[in-house]
């Protein structure tokens, strides 16, 4: 069992690094969801994809209502307060949306800074931490 965390910084673009993986959308092009669930054979970078590509405002409503949020669930460490009080996606959406959260479903563009950092609990929980930068509309 792995947990993961994400770190968001803000994006600059005068700290390009090269070689960090980006991913940039432009206007309202829908962002294709790359993982529709979670498993034990996807690497960190490809959780933290698949829940920013579901967490994308083209995503939101598409094919029906909340469904980008209701992907990214799937994903949500079984630990998550969302997980623990049984959210449904559209208080899951409404949580994402706050003042203060916004920024992380409004992204036109995000990117990994460093590497994925592992660390494994005296539980034998193998945890994965990965800071992305992000840029929001």
């Amino acid at each position: 069992r792995m947990l993961l965390a994400i770190s968001i910084l803000p994006f600059v673009h005068a700290r390009s690094r090269s070689g960090a993986a980006r991913m940039c959308v432009s206007g309202d092009r829908a962002v294709p969801i790359t993982n529709l669930k979670p498993s034990a054979a996807l690497s960190p970078r490809e959780v933290i994809t698949s829940v920013m590509e579901s967490l994308h405002r083209s995503n939101w409503d598409r094919p029906t209502e909340c469904y980008g949020f209701e992907v990214a669930m799937r994903f949500l460490a079984p630990t998550h307060a969302a997980k623990l009080k049984k959210a449904k996606p559209t208080g899951f959406s409404r949580y994402l949306r706050q003042q203060h959260r916004i920024r992380f479903v409004k992204w036109n563009e995000y990117r990994f800074e460093g590497d994925v950092a592992r660390l494994t609990g005296d539980d034998g929980v193998e945890e994965a931490f990965q800071m992305i930068s992000l840029r929001s509309s």
